[in-house]
């Protein structure tokens, strides 16, 4: 058997996040290397399976929701990214407006999914609705 990202050469970079798929045999590494690798988790080959890459965004927290349909990437930015799995496409998350110091670097999700929270800078705590990715409420 081979390591989760082996097959593709290895990490080159820092991972922050790695995470196994809910209810499939895919897993995911992301990092600093400002990619998501995704692979087929078999235990012997784990086929690389796709790279998406985020200019100027180095990924310290990555998660997939619990319905396994995205993936939530945070980073210490104004923003953060949501990955459709099903479309391989990324889209960029706008964060609280008119606030560029408050980075989106650690988070949580909700057991169902409905909520994220991240936590920002001087006691910042942010929620946002999982589903549409607008934010609910600050609590400082």
């Amino acid at each position: 058997s081979s390591g989760i990202n082996a097959e593709y050469g290895g990490a080159k970079c820092v991972v922050k996040s790695l995470e196994f798929h809910p209810g499939a045999s895919i897993g995911f590494v992301a990092g600093y290397s400002k990619s998501l690798d995704l692979f087929e988790v078999d235990g012997e080959n784990n086929k690389h399976l796709h790279r998406h890459h985020f200019t100027n965004f180095p990924i310290d927290c990555a998660k997939f929701t619990a319905d396994g349909n995205e993936v939530i990437l945070g980073s210490k930015r104004p923003h953060f990214y949501s990955f459709d799995l099903h479309k391989c496409t990324a889209t960029k998350m706008a964060g609280i407006r008119n606030r560029p110091d408050v980075h989106y670097k650690n988070f949580v999700l909700s057991k169902d999914s409905e909520y994220l929270g991240f936590q920002g800078q001087e006691g910042l705590f942010s929620v946002f609705s999982a589903k549409d990715k607008q934010l609910i409420k600050c609590i400082t």
